[in-house]
């Protein structure tokens, strides 16, 4: 189980998205939504469980991922 007050097909509904934030959220993998989120710059995946990325994140051209937010 993880800590999100939400359902995660709900990111993409959020078309103009620039910052996520899940860290400590005991995230496994991510949904597939959250590729579709085009306008995203940071995404924070910190202190969760995750293994690995899919090839997916890609698609995020503007995307930026700074030190120690996969720890």
């Amino acid at each position: 189980m993880n800590r999100l007050g939400m359902q995660a097909h709900n990111f993409a509904q959020m078309e103009e998205l620039e910052t996520l934030v899940l860290a400590s959220n005991k995230l496994l993998a991510l949904h597939s939504s959250v590729w579709a989120l085009t306008t995203l710059k940071l995404l924070d995946l910190g202190h969760n469980n995750l293994s690995d990325l899919p090839a997916e994140i890609s698609s995020l051209t503007g995307l930026t991922v700074s030190q120690g937010l996969l720890e």
